[in-house]
């Protein structure tokens, strides 16, 4: 019998990504035209039915309660990082405990913004950035936990 091992590729192969996004580029262009074009029409409609305004009034008003606890818990983490830094425990990924902590302050310092500002472009953009503040959550999280199946 002929004992064949199959060995699978975890690593990236970032020229063959690129060539593939090259490749599908107009595609690509045209979905993201289409899906903001829709968005920038649908979104401002929904924002003015009276129970999506109900819902966001609830959500200012929850954000603005829980402020200093999302302040607090962002503290520690920070806190809990640095002694991990400090120190040089060997515990794998606990020091990008800081990183996170970090984010999530400047994540909850922007949903205070949002929770108080009036003005509906401002309040988007403190929407906006609280996204992107999830965004690297989430990535520094990924990390923390040794990024599994990503090899580069």
């Amino acid at each position: 019998m002929n004992n064949q091992v199959c060995i699978e590729e975890d690593e990236i192969d970032l020229r063959e990504l690129f060539a593939t996004i090259w490749k599908h580029k107009v595609f690509i262009a045209i979905f993201v035209f289409i899906v903001t074009t829709i968005l920038s029409k649908i979104v401002p409609q929904i924002q003015e039915i009276s129970k999506v305004q109900k819902l966001i009034e609830r959500l200012k008003i929850g954000a603005n309660k829980s402020f200093v606890i999302f302040m607090f818990i962002s503290i520690a983490m920070i806190i809990i990082g640095l002694y991990n830094i400090i120190t040089n425990d060997d515990r794998v990924g606990f020091d990008v405990i800081f990183f996170i902590g970090a984010v999530f302050m400047y994540f909850s310092i922007n949903m205070k913004k949002w929770a108080n500002e009036t003005n509906k472009l401002k309040s988007r953009n403190s929407v906006r950035l609280m996204g992107l503040s999830l965004g690297f959550i989430v990535m520094f999280i990924y990390i923390m936990f040794g990024a599994p199946y990503l090899n580069i």
